[in-house]
């Protein structure tokens, strides 16, 4: 429980944080908190470890923390509805699993990074218009039938 209490923390943080995810100093550097800064190799011993144990702590922890890097993407960034577009979260996290499979020195932050760019050009810029129907249409049951 305490693992997924952190995990949750890591993420909300991660989202807070990322607001101001395209700020950076004068040096165009910026601070990296949480996951974002553990090293690859460090990940995938990580989830290697807890697939041996049947344990999904560092999963939850480090697919939470790309979820808030992502979602903090989307919010700051101009033009972003979706940064994953038509890919699911899943597979997503699967490539950034992947990437630190295939550059163990980099930090998990660059394997994010990594992944924005493979995904920036089939981003959704805007809402679906099939998301936006679902929710006027779950908004819809909730009326009676003089439509109040």
């Amino acid at each position: 429980m305490k693992s997924i209490t952190c995990a949750m923390f890591s993420a909300l943080f991660a989202c807070i944080c990322a607001g101001d995810a395209l700020a950076t100093d004068a040096d165009n550097h910026y601070l990296i908190l949480g996951p974002g800064a553990y090293s690859c190799q460090r990940i995938i011993g990580d989830l290697a470890r807890d697939a041996k144990d049947k344990n999904a702590a560092s999963e939850i922890l480090y697919s939470f923390w790309l979820a808030g890097n992502l979602t903090g993407y989307n919010r700051a960034t101009k033009g972003t509805y979706s940064i994953l577009g038509d890919e699911s979260f899943t597979d997503a996290f699967t490539w950034t699993v992947q990437y630190c499979h295939d550059h163990p020195n980099a930090i998990f932050s660059s394997a994010a990074d990594a992944l924005v760019a493979k995904l920036r050009p089939q981003r959704y810029a805007a809402m679906p218009r099939t998301q936006d129907k679902e929710i006027n249409d779950e908004d819809d049951d909730d009326k009676d039938e003089d439509g109040k």
